[in-house]
């Protein structure tokens, strides 16, 4: 019997009493393991009941507590496998023909769900916004650790399909999540003895370098990102015209603005904005003149060069060109020709879900 009953178990003065004490501290134990609480500390109990009652009274474990520590008790429960399968009420005699292997991976089940059902893996709108992303990736990589030391692929598939589902921006989702998480698991599968061009890790890693190659790259004739010095101008005035067409020349690095009296403020307020996104810096030469000359930032995302460069490098930081060509199978074709900039990559995949991004302070006026 486990430590937790041992203060409570008197000497039976016959062998009735001894079957009573037996079968109450067995409801005692069973009570235990279908309300268990799961944490950190009360781990170990479970173990000591899987140990000297039996790997079948896990069956009452319900694991519906969602605040409970499930990753520990995972961990703690693979270590020791061995040594639980090993006791003596765990040997083929003892158990009464139940299926302890089933039985185990019943109680994985349960403790697997726990971590997804406690959620933590999407980022909230003001990470999002600032980039602050690290707690949620790290929470991600180690549920995928769990998911591949207990054999739950399928889990770990939906963990990704959650990820990708996720609320957002989808091209802030793309740069600042998807990729560092690709990124890391090329890193972490293998110690796992898993990897990145296995599924479900491969699914998720060519649908992120797909969506990556058809929304960023292009072709040299073609620039699929959405401008990212789209005008807040809503009164179709010259000036403004004339400044979207100079953001639309992407070889051309300066030129000047004339504006009238009228338009000046409307003008300035709208430069000022392009400032803050950091693609364009600009002079007051004097009044109703400004010089504007457009930041590195803008060259990147709008010259050929620049993106295909990018594309590049993230290539090769997930693998060398067998490895690329084994991850993107049939599509490989296609992606050596958008890497010529001969075609943008014709990406067939799901597409992620997609929000607007405001800053956290504009949501809440």
């Amino acid at each position: 019997m486990p430590a937790l009953l041992s203060p409570t178990q008197a000497a039976p003065s016959s062998l009735d009493e001894q079957e009573i004490v037996e079968a109450w501290c067995g409801e005692q134990i069973v009570a235990f393991v279908k309300g268990f609480r799961p944490k950190i500390d009360e781990a170990e109990l479970l173990i000591s009941i899987a140990k000297e009652d039996g790997i079948r009274i896990l069956k009452y474990f319900e694991g519906r507590r969602q605040e409970g520590n499930y990753e520990h008790i995972i961990k703690l429960f693979m270590s020791e496998k061995e040594n639980i399968y090993a006791s003596p009420a765990n040997q083929p005699e003892s158990n009464n023909g139940e299926d302890l292997a089933q039985i185990f991976q019943g109680f994985l089940d349960k403790c697997i769900q726990g971590v997804l059902s406690k959620g933590g893996f999407l980022p909230s709108k003001e990470t999002l916004y600032y980039g602050y992303l690290t707690l949620e990736i790290n929470r991600i990589l180690k549920v995928v650790e769990l998911c591949i030391a207990t054999n739950h692929v399928d889990e770990c598939a939906n963990l990704f399909r959650l990820i990708w589902n996720g609320n957002g921006d989808a091209l802030k989702k793309l740069m600042l999540y998807y990729i560092p998480i690709t990124l890391h698991l090329r890193t972490r599968l293998p110690k796992l003895g898993a990897s990145l061009l296995s599924p479900p890790s491969s699914i998720f890693a060519w649908n992120v370098i797909g969506y990556y190659l058809s929304q960023k790259l292009g072709s040299k004739t073609h620039n699929p990102r959405s401008p990212p010095q789209t005008l807040p101008c809503d009164q179709n005035c010259k000036a403004c015209a004339s400044l979207r067409e100079f953001l639309e020349q992407s070889y051309v690095p300066v030129r000047d603005f004339y504006v009238s009296r009228k338009t000046d403020y409307h003008f300035f307020c709208i430069l000022s904005r392009l400032c803050l996104d950091g693609f364009i810096s600009y002079t007051e030469v004097r009044k109703c003149k400004y010089r504007v000359a457009k930041c590195q930032k803008f060259f990147n995302a709008n010259r050929w060069e620049y993106r295909l460069e990018e594309a590049r490098n993230l290539l090769k930081s997930l693998g060398d060109d067998d490895f690329i060509e084994q991850l993107m199978d049939d599509q490989f074709e296609d992606l050596k020709a958008a890497l010529e900039g001969k075609s943008s990559f014709n990406y067939s995949g799901p597409l992620p879900r997609h929000e607007q991004q405001l800053e956290p302070e504009d949501e809440m006026q």
